[in-house]
């Protein structure tokens, strides 16, 4: 999503196109696709175009699993380094109203 002029959807679109030419070019029989969740009709211009992805690599001779996440945070993440960051730099943090927990599960 970081393109130089902000492009991403051209972008991922010419790199499913080249990734589907040199799969043809190979034995592959599978390929396993991590998108986001895109079950609602208004998406962000991100999760439209991961939604895109999907539609072009299912048209496609070769076998597609799809994984949808919302967030993938683990070491090493994007996500995860931003929330560790926010918990380092913030003794603490005030929340949204819509924000609720539970302190005793």
């Amino acid at each position: 999503m970081s393109t130089q002029n902000g492009d991403f959807e051209n972008m991922e679109e010419i790199w499913t196109s080249n990734l589907k030419k040199r799969i043809k070019q190979t034995s592959l029989k599978q390929v396993i696709f991590l998108s986001g969740i895109s079950n609602a009709n208004d998406l962000s211009r991100h999760l439209a175009s991961r939604k895109k992805v999907e539609t072009l690599l299912s048209d496609s001779n070769f076998a597609l699993t799809t994984t949808k996440a919302a967030i993938i945070v683990g070491s090493g993440s994007v996500s995860f380094e931003i929330i560790s960051d926010l918990i380092k730099k913030l003794p603490f943090m005030i929340a949204s109203r819509w924000l609720k927990y539970n302190m005793n599960p």
